[in-house]
Order: C-alpha cells, then sequence, then structure tokens
C-alpha cells in the first residue's frame, strides 16, 4: 500500500471516529435533556471529541481539495449544536425559574413565617415595612454601602444624589430577625410600604409573581368609637394595595389575603348550622349585640376586599385561620402568641371566655402557599385543625404538661364568644392539604419556643 493510499485510509479512519463521536454525544446530550441518568457526564467529552475531529478533518479536506468531503465532516458539528441549547454555559441545564412574591406586613407573626417559607423553598421574597424613616433595601445592598450598619435607610427627598443614609437602630431589632432567615441576604428586599399611603407599594408590587396581603392596621378594638377609624384603614390599605396590583396586572397572577375565623363564626345560629363553612359569614347585628368589634370589622374588611377584586377583576383567595398559635420568629411575641403568653404567665387578669378552633402556624403557612400555588383555589378557604376547645381547656392542658407556671384562673365576663361550633376544612383537603397538627403539638412548640427565647 502506498504513501497515498495510507493517507486516504487513515483520513476515512479519523472521519469515521469523530462522526461517530460528534453522533455519540449528541446522543447523550438528548439522553441528559431528558433527565436519563448518567447520560450528562459523558455529553460534554464526546460532542467536544466528536466536534474537534470534525474540524480537523475538515481542514485537511479542503487542504486536499475534497470540498464534499469538508462538507460532510462538518455534519460532525450539528450534535455539538444540539448539545449547547438545553444548557446553559455551564454545561448544566438551565434551573427553573422560581417566583417572586411580596408577602405584606413581614414582621407580624403569619408574615414572618411566610416569608421564611418561600425563602426555604427558594423563592425570591420582597416584604413590606411600616416606618417613617425610609426604605430598607436588601441586606446585599446595605453591606455594599457600609459594613457597620446591618440594615440602612434611603430617605428621599434629599440633597445628595444618592440620598442620605440614615442608621436604622431604631427599628432593627424589629426588623433584624428577617436577615437571619436562611436565604434571605441573597433573595430578601424589604420595602417601606404604609397601608394608608396611595400608591406606597407599586415599587414592592412592581414585577413580583404574587401577592400575600398579611398586614392588618386592625389587631385590638376596645371601644365602638374605633370602628370607623380601624375600618377605614384596612379597607383603604387594601383598595391601595389591589391599586398597585391592577397596575402590575401582567405580572401579578394571584393575591392570597389572610382573613380571619373571627368573619365566619359569629352567628345567632352557629351551633345550629355548624360546621360553618366558607360560604358563611359572621352577622354583624350578633358583632354588634355582644361588641365583638374586631370580628365586625374583620367581617366588613374581608367583604370589601371581595367586592374590590370583583371591580378591578383580581384573582382573589382568601385564606382564614383560626386562633393561630406556635413557635414565634420575632425576637419578641405579638398577636395570638402574645396573648397565650400573658396567660400562662398569669398577668392579664383573667382569660378570656373563649371557645373557638386553633391552628399551628405551619398549617396556617402551607395553606397560604397552597391558595397562591394551586390552580384549582379559589375563594375562601378555612384553615383549622379539627379542635374547637375553650381557654380553661387549654389552660388545663398546658397545666398538666408545665406546671411550674401560674396562669390566669379567672375566666372573663365577655358574652357571645364562648357558643359550641365546629368549622369545615373538606375544601382545604380537598385541594390537597395533608393532616392539621393537633391542639397539644401547636401549643408545645409555642410554650418551648418561649422558653428557648427566656420569654418564660
Amino acid at each position: 500500500m502506498g504513501r497515498q493510499q495510507l493517507l486516504s485510509a487513515a483520513v476515512a479512519l479519523f472521519a469515521l471516529v469523530g462522526e461517530l463521536l460528534a453522533l455519540a454525544g449528541g446522543l447523550f446530550a438528548f439522553a441528559f435533556a431528558l433527565d436519563l441518568d448518567g447520560a450528562g457526564a459523558l455529553s460534554p467529552i464526546l460532542v467536544a471529541t466528536g466536534a474537534t475531529a470534525a474540524v480537523v478533518l475538515s481542514l485537511i479536506l479542503v487542504r486536499s481539495g475534497a470540498g464534499a468531503g469538508a462538507l460532510l465532516s462538518l455534519s460532525g458539528l450539528a450534535p455539538f449544536a444540539i448539545f449547547l441549547i438545553p444548557y446553559n454555559n455551564t454545561g448544566e441545564k438551565e434551573p427553573k425559574k422560581m417566583a417572586e412574591y411580596l408577602v405584606t406586613g413581614g414582621t407580624s407573626f403569619i408574615a414572618s413565617h411566610v416569608v421564611k417559607a418561600l425563602l426555604d423553598l427558594g423563592h425570591s421574597v420582597r416584604t413590606t415595612v411600616r416606618d417613617s424613616s425610609g426604605t430598607l433595601f436588601s441586606h446585599k445592598d446595605s453591606e455594599a454601602w457600609s459594613n457597620s450598619f446591618d440594615l440602612l435607610v434611603l430617605k428621599w427627598p434629599s440633597p445628595f444624589p444618592c440620598g442620605s443614609f440614615l442608621s436604622f437602630r431604631k427599628d432593627e431589632e424589629k426588623v433584624s430577625f428577617l436577615w437571619e432567615l436562611k436565604g434571605a441576604k441573597e433573595r430578601l428586599k424589604i420595602h417601606e410600604a404604609d397601608l394608608t399611603v396611595e400608591g406606597s407599594f407599586n415599587e414592592a408590587v412592581f414585577g413580583v409573581d404574587g401577592v400575600f396581603h398579611i398586614a392588618s392596621r386592625v389587631s385590638v378594638c376596645l371601644n365602638d368609637n374605633d370602628l370607623e377609624t380601624l375600618m377605614e384603614s384596612d379597607v383603604s390599605g387594601t383598595r391601595n394595595l389591589m391599586n398597585s396590583c391592577e397596575k402590575s396586572r401582567n405580572t401579578v397572577k394571584r393575591i392570597v389575603l389572610t382573613s380571619s375565623s373571627t368573619s365566619v363564626r359569629y352567628r345567632f345560629d352557629a351551633t345550629k348550622v355548624s360546621p360553618l363553612n366558607e360560604s358563611h359569614w359572621s352577622d354583624l347585628d350578633y358583632c354588634k349585640r355582644f361588641k365583638i368589634w374586631y370580628g365586625y370589622v374583620k367581617t366588613l374588611w374581608e367583604k370589601e376586599a371581595w367586592k374590590i377584586a370583583d371591580e378591578k377583576k383580581l384573582n382573589l383567595v382568601v385564606v382564614i385561620p383560626s386562633f393561630c398559635i406556635g413557635p414565634i420568629l420575632s425576637p419578641k411575641p405579638t398577636s395570638s402568641p402574645l396573648v397565650l403568653l400573658s396567660i400562662v404567665k398569669g398577668v392579664r387578669g383573667e382569660y378570656p371566655n373563649f371557645r373557638g378552633g386553633f391552628v399551628h402556624i405551619d398549617d396556617v403557612v402551607a395553606a397560604q402557599i397552597l391558595a397562591m400555588e394551586e390552580p384549582k383555589a379559589s375563594g375562601r378557604i378555612i384553615c383549622s385543625s379539627s379542635s374547637v376547645a375553650h381557654w380553661s381547656e387549654i389552660i388545663a392542658m398546658l397545666r398538666a404538661k408545665y406546671p411550674i407556671y401560674p396562669y390566669e384562673t379567672k375566666c372573663g365576663s365577655e358574652e357571645g364568644r364562648d357558643m359550641p361550633h365546629s368549622l369545615d376544612t373538606r375544601k382545604i383537603r380537598d385541594l390537597g392539604f395533608a393532616s392539621f397538627k393537633s391542639l397539644a403539638e401547636m401549643f408545645d412548640d409555642c410554650i418551648k419556643c418561649f422558653q428557648d427565647k427566656s420569654l418564660l
């Protein structure tokens, strides 16, 4: 065999190997795109080797005048191009884009847990706090400006081009615990927003995929003189937020609003029509007769929220938790955990004459995320364990387990809050919700948290 024949045979063999390697690499690339085990490791090596062989061979053939052979050889690059399509420049598949959500009232009991859960799932999260000082940036932004402050405020207007940066020592304790959450430094942003200020939610809402509206100005209402103020505050705040959502309707797919079982259970016929479901509303005359102003305002507020959403054609889902209890994330308790702490320490003077449903904070958070992400979720969704209990029963249960604490011993004299009733949770279960945690679990978790934080 002559020298020219040997060269031709070598080139042919080289071409065959190159084509086979490139083809194998392309097939492995397809397998990798389909998530077939073991394909990802070989694919880059085979495709790169085959493609290199195809290029070298084409140059040899062009040099020798074999243009058609060069084109044939370059066809070995096709699998290489196929390999590039499904992957980013690291050789890995493009990761699924996680949603970005806004959670209003981020320092509150329920909202802080929702923020934590969303971060744990890998989402980017924005949350709002109400403060007159200015706007909080992401932790990453604050570190870029100063290592001496964990939290900084950008206050506008300012005579300086970048605004005036002020230390946020005043409310540092209030919000700093949020930065300690896993993933917060990378994926959490905190905005200033006031429910009473039109447009203050525009920036926080812009571009997010969904909104969890948990912030509320209504906490404790002592007399009917507060009714109009509290009602107007929350209704106008919800309208302000929904105005912002309307402006970002191209991205905001759903609003999940947190209501309360007080908008369901205060009725003259509560016992008779139990189990109470999503079609039931608290009777405003009942609330006024027994001076249950919190339930009165919450009922009117939720009805107004539905009216506003209908006017603006916004996708609204409402989660209706009962008395929510469990561990806290903030340094100090607020809302329902604070009620429990005062009862256990015996500093209230009496425990409420209250009978109602109770629910673990983890279950409320799971219900919130289900309401946001489940396409079939709609309307109102009751979230409560199967247990309806009186505070006297709760105290008896806790005293047996934790006898060292004084507890309240006197029952309050308020009326209208202790009627027997039950809550229907079939709707949330039909959406795929797992079982609710027990009374013992939710109160044990809360007591242990108080102990760990030296609150007890």
